[in-house]
């Protein structure tokens, strides 16, 4: 996964199922503003559809996951 920052903070990224139930917690750490790419390990989510949010400061996106 690829992200940009805008300014310095701290970044959360989690994944939700369906439900709005946290099933992981990928990050959450203080980082410098800039850009960053992460590897994220699903071993242990099941195949279907989730959400992931990154959040960090005053902005937040959520986007559907997709694991085949």
């Amino acid at each position: 996964m690829i992200y940009h920052i805008e300014e310095a903070g701290d970044v959360r990224l989690r994944i939700y199922n369906l439900s709005g139930r946290l099933v992981k917690e990928v990050l959450n750490q203080s980082q410098s503003k800039g850009g960053y790419t992460i590897n994220v390990d699903l071993t242990g989510l099941n195949s279907g559809n989730y959400i992931y949010r990154l959040e960090t400061g005053n902005y937040s996106k959520a986007k559907k996951l997709v694991i085949k």
